[in-house]
């Protein structure tokens, strides 16, 4: 579902809303759930946390599955 790059590239991308936080990581093929730093690499299929404000939710997780599709 998300894009393979750092948790700091996503959060600085200007699509990605500045009130979004990532909150934790889940890898279902390693069973692990991870609190993310800035310097964590998404990998395709990760399942990610996240609050924001609720308009934002959207704009959010569009960039995120946009961009895993590259």
């Amino acid at each position: 579902m998300v894009v393979a790059g750092s948790l700091r590239d996503i959060a600085q991308n200007r699509d990605f809303p500045g009130e979004a936080v990532f909150l934790g990581v889940y890898r279902e093929d390693e069973q692990s759930f991870a609190i993310p730093r800035g310097d964590l690499i998404l990998k395709a299929y990760d399942v990610v946390f996240l609050v924001t404000r609720s308009q934002f939710i959207k704009e959010a997780s569009d960039l995120l599955v946009r961009n895993s599709r590259r």
